[in-house]
């Protein structure tokens, strides 16, 4: 029996990092360090001439905690489901994930109220200057663009909600680990 070679296509990713992004700049690099940047600011936000992308998902997403704690969400709560969100994004898709957190924001136990901040969180950010659901609601822009735009927008909201579980971490009490 003749051994055949292995011929796989071999990773490059470590040799020659690319830019990790879609066509509009949005999503950034995750191999490279040289993340673009960006001038605007998703809605809320300040954005810091010369900052990277990167560093306004950060910043963005630590201005946000900071205004959970300031407005009294349950920490506990919030810390939880920023810790579940990208999982369940990854698990079900950006639509199925933010149509859930949109339905559970309804009320005003803590629960309701956390689920309802990080949907908004969410939502702002991708509907922001730059990025797939200019000027739309999250669920509208979801149902209303093309696959690209989708594809773009769950890139970014993972990348955004890296950020928001660790600053959500560093920053509230209670929740997991």
């Amino acid at each position: 029996m003749a051994r055949k070679k292995n011929r796989g296509i071999k990773n490059h990713a470590s040799k020659n990092p690319q830019p990790c992004q879609s066509e509009n700049g949005t999503v950034g690099s995750r191999t490279s360090s040289a993340a673009p940047i960006v001038e605007s600011p998703a809605k809320g936000g300040d954005a810091v001439i010369g900052q990277t992308i990167q560093q306004q998902r950060a910043r963005y997403a630590l201005t946000r905690i900071l205004e959970a704690i300031d407005n009294g969400i349950g920490q506990k709560e919030y810390r939880s489901y920023a810790e579940s969100f990208p999982a369940m994004i990854r698990t079900n898709g950006l639509g199925q994930a933010a149509a859930f957190y949109r339905s559970k924001g309804v009320g005003e136990s803590d629960k309701a109220k956390a689920y309802r901040a990080l949907y908004e969180l969410l939502s702002n950010w991708l509907s922001g200057p730059g990025q797939p659901y200019v000027d739309e609601d999250l669920l509208d822009g979801i149902t209303s663009k093309n696959g690209n735009a989708y594809r773009t927008a769950q890139a970014e909201a993972l990348l955004l909600l890296d950020w928001v579980k660790k600053f959500a971490k560093a920053f509230m009490e209670g929740g997991k680990g």
